[in-house]
């Protein structure tokens, strides 16, 4: 009869991709604590991942609306709300996503937010706000100054989507036309095992193809490390199934986001 238990373990099962099971916790919780505010934004969240988006916009004004005031909830309201084709309060939202994010209240998804804002400074405090919550930068970087000395530069690409996937057809044949005389470079997945050609082709473009699925993301990171990757390139920013947290930890010198 512990609420924060049955919550807990329905967003472990939440990051598993288990969203009917996660509900099924989440509901449990809920009838434990009618006003757990997390645990509804939590439902949100199950609901929204079964494409149950107008069930799911319900959940997060509740949570909204629970004491103490989970503003969090907000960002996740309105694009529930948006993918539900409901227009109501629309800019009177948007607005006050904006106000939050503009005085570091948070309260929107980096990705969630683009949909509504075009505006670049805004989009970067969003973004810097939400790593600063969900995957701050480690106290102690694995990588902290040492020099390498490659005869080859070694950048390693970071992705769930070495597979049949958009962004493996933008980039397949940028991996194909490295110049292996000046760099060798790898792949980190961490996206479903790979089947299908397109899987093939990008084992076959890169010098190393490594599955970090089962690793924690300090141990991604390490590995990074040990290896001496002097760039490091995440694919995937703030989209679905991102890991921003392997280079939180700073395993190489050079970090960018590509795509």
């Amino acid at each position: 009869d512990y609420a924060e238990t049955w919550n807990n373990r329905g967003t472990a099962l939440l990051d598993l991709k288990r969203p009917h099971e996660a509900l099924d916790d989440i509901e449990h919780a809920l009838r434990l604590r009618p006003l757990f505010a997390e645990a509804l934004n939590n439902r949100g969240s199950a609901l929204f991942d079964l494409k149950r988006y107008a069930d799911s916009a319900e959940s997060f004004a509740r949570a909204l609306a629970a004491p103490p005031n989970f503003e969090a909830a907000l960002g996740s309201l309105f694009h529930a709300k948006l993918h539900a084709c409901d227009w109501s309060e629309f800019d009177a939202t948007r607005l006050r996503i904006l106000s939050n994010i503009e005085r570091d209240g948070g309260a929107d998804v980096p990705f969630a937010f683009l949909v509504h804002s075009n505006n670049p400074d805004a989009q970067l405090r969003c973004a810097r706000l939400y790593a600063a919550e969900k995957c701050p930068s480690a106290p102690q970087p694995f990588w902290s100054g040492q020099p390498y000395r490659h005869e080859k530069m070694r950048i390693a690409y970071l992705s769930a989507d070495f597979n049949d996937h958009a962004t493996a057809h933008l980039t397949a044949e940028l991996f194909e036309i490295h110049d292996r005389n000046r760099f060798e470079i790898s792949a980190f997945s961490f996206g479903a095992s790979g089947a299908g050609e397109m899987h093939r082709r990008l084992r076959r473009a890169f010098d190393a193809f490594h599955d970090i699925r089962s690793m924690s993301d300090r141990d991604a990171a390490r590995m990074l490390r040990e290896k001496e990757i002097d760039i490091a390139v995440d694919l995937k920013g703030f989209t679905d199934g991102s890991r921003p947290g392997i280079l939180a930890h700073r395993p190489a010198p050079v970090q960018v986001h590509y795509l």
